[in-house]
C-alpha cells in the first residue's frame, strides 16, 4: 500500500497518461471505410476491373464548429512501368457541429488492368505478346485539413504518405489499346 503523501502525485500521473492517451490537439477523429469490387473480364482472364469507394466518418469533440477540407487520393501501380500512379484525387468541404459526427462519400477511383500474355496466332502464325497495360489498386491516403493546419490522416497501406504529392496520374488509355509485341525469338507472321 503507497503512503498517503504518495497519492497525489499518482493522481497527477494517471491523469496526465490518461488525457495525453484520449485527447487529441486537434479534436478531430476520423475513420474510414472502404468498399472494394474487383471484376474479371468474362472473355478473357487477364482483364481485370477494380472499384474502389471510401466513406469517411468524422467526429469533431471540440465544442466549436469545425470546417473542414477533406483530401483522398486513390493510388494504384502502373503494370509497365511499376510505378505508383494517382487513379483518382480530389477533396471535399464538410462542416461537423460541436461534438457532433459527419460522414462524407468520397465516391469511387475505378482501374482496369491487362496482365502480360500471349495470344495464339492461329494454325502457321507466331502467338503475340501482349504487354501489361492499366493500373492494379494499391492504396489511398485521406488527409482532413481545419483551414490549413492538418487535423487528421489516414494511409493505407502506411507507405502511401510517401506517395502524397509526389505520384503521377494515371497515363490516358486503356488497356485494351496496349499493341501486341512478338513474342521473343518467334518470327513475325507474313502479311498478305
Amino acid at each position: 500500500m503507497l503512503p498517503n503523501r504518495f497519492l497525489p502525485i499518482v493522481a497527477i500521473l494517471l491523469g496526465f497518461t490518461f488525457s495525453t492517451l484520449c485527447a487529441d490537439e486537434s479534436g478531430i477523429l476520423l475513420r474510414v471505410e472502404q468498399h472494394n469490387t474487383s471484376d474479371m473480364n468474362a472473355k478473357d482472364r487477364f482483364s481485370r476491373t477494380q472499384k474502389h469507394a471510401l466513406m469517411v466518418y468524422l467526429t469533431n469533440s471540440l465544442p466549436n464548429p469545425a470546417d473542414l477540407k477533406v483530401k483522398y487520393t486513390y493510388f494504384g501501380r502502373d503494370l509497365s512501368s511499376h510505378d505508383v500512379v494517382v487513379i483518382n484525387s480530389g477533396e471535399q468541404q464538410v462542416a461537423v457541429k460541436p461534438h457532433g459526427e459527419a460522414s462524407v462519400d468520397l465516391g469511387s477511383a475505378t482501374s482496369t488492368s491487362t496482365d502480360e500474355h500471349y495470344q495464339a496466332g492461329g494454325k502457321g502464325k507466331a502467338a503475340t505478346k501482349i504487354p501489361a497495360a492499366g493500373a492494379k489498386f494499391v492504396g489511398y491516403a485521406v488527409q482532413v485539413y481545419a483551414g490549413s493546419t492538418l487535423a487528421a490522416e489516414t494511409y493505407e497501406p502506411l507507405s502511401m504518405k510517401e506517395e502524397v504529392g509526389k505520384a503521377q496520374p494515371e497515363k490516358a488509355g486503356t488497356p485494351a489499346a496496349a499493341k501486341p509485341a512478338t513474342k521473343p525469338g518467334a518470327t513475325p507472321a507474313k502479311k498478305g
